[in-house]
């Protein structure tokens, strides 16, 4: 069951010069999407974790 994963949210654009994402949460109320870890991505068909260093 380790391979199973939970859609959350999903990235909706970019901004700054940061490397800053808008991500799209599912949660209810949306900001606790900040309690999921760790975070993955699939990117070129391969999911990769990636951390969360700020949120605003």
């Amino acid at each position: 069951m380790l391979d199973d994963k939970l859609i959350v949210g999903q990235i909706n654009g970019i901004f700054g010069v940061n490397g800053w994402v808008k991500i799209f949460s599912h949660t209810d109320p949306r900001k606790n999407i900040l309690d999921y870890s760790p975070w993955m991505i699939k990117f070129k068909g391969e999911w990769q974790h990636i951390k969360v260093v700020n949120s605003k």
